[in-house]
């Protein structure tokens, strides 16, 4: 017997159903948080790890291009053009 003000019409073993698949589903998310909190802890170390080299590996190319420049300035003639006789 359904009621005829009821808009939407359920069946008592399908919202049991529901109701059963939250419960396991809470639990399953409750249960299993610290795994995703520990695999996000991880790929947030991860990630600043890879910046820190990243940045390292920046800092040191531009490092060796002064380096190479400077070497190379030595080896320039600074007298300039010499004048022909």
């Amino acid at each position: 017997m359904q009621n005829p003000g009821n808009q939407v019409s359920t069946s008592r073993p399908t919202l049991y159903i529901f109701l059963a698949g939250l419960v396991i589903g809470i639990f399953i998310g409750w249960s299993l948080s610290g795994v995703i909190s520990l695999l996000f802890k991880v790929l947030m170390v991860g990630l600043v790890a890879v910046l820190i080299i990243l940045a390292v590996n920046f800092w040191q190319k531009t490092r060796q291009a002064d380096r190479d420049a400077t070497i190379e300035a030595t080896w320039r003639d600074t007298t300039g053009p010499k004048s022909r006789p």
